[in-house]
């Protein structure tokens, strides 16, 4: 819970006044596909992760005169530590940091990496198909 959700909302409290007397400034918080159609193995990560989502999107609106932008990566599974085990087909990390980049350089407000665009796609369409395909992992 402090990893996922109080240490990236503390964090950006502590240097907003940092960030807003740059030119520019941009915030990352990264959350997962399952932030949006959660998993049932996972729910403490996973409501974790739809907690920072909804953070992101209320900062960014509170954000949205100043120079300060919020942006949601969203990746999938990603090969890191914390994966080991996971017999899930994993992206390399260079490849997820690369589409954060991307996103950043074309100013938008998402990052939906890999996999979890096709999740965004069904979310958009269906959310209760998304969650049924999610919970089920």
């Amino acid at each position: 819970m402090y990893a996922n959700l109080n240490a990236p909302i503390r964090l950006t409290v502590g240097l907003m006044d940092r960030l807003k007397a740059r030119p520019e400034a941009v915030i990352v918080n990264v959350t997962s596909g399952l932030a949006i159609a959660p998993a049932a193995r996972q729910p403490v990560y996973c409501a974790t992760k739809a907690g920072l989502r909804f953070y992101s999107l209320a900062i960014r609106e509170q954000l949205k005169d100043t120079n300060v932008s919020v942006i949601e990566a969203l990746p999938p599974v990603v090969d890191t530590q914390m994966n080991d085990g996971n017999p899930m087909k994993k992206m390399p990390p260079e490849d997820c940091a690369r589409q954060i980049v991307e996103a950043i350089e074309k100013g938008r407000n998402e990052a939906n990496i890999g996999m979890t665009r096709a999740l965004r796609v069904a979310e958009s369409i269906s959310p209760a198909l998304a969650r049924s395909v999610t919970l089920r992992f």
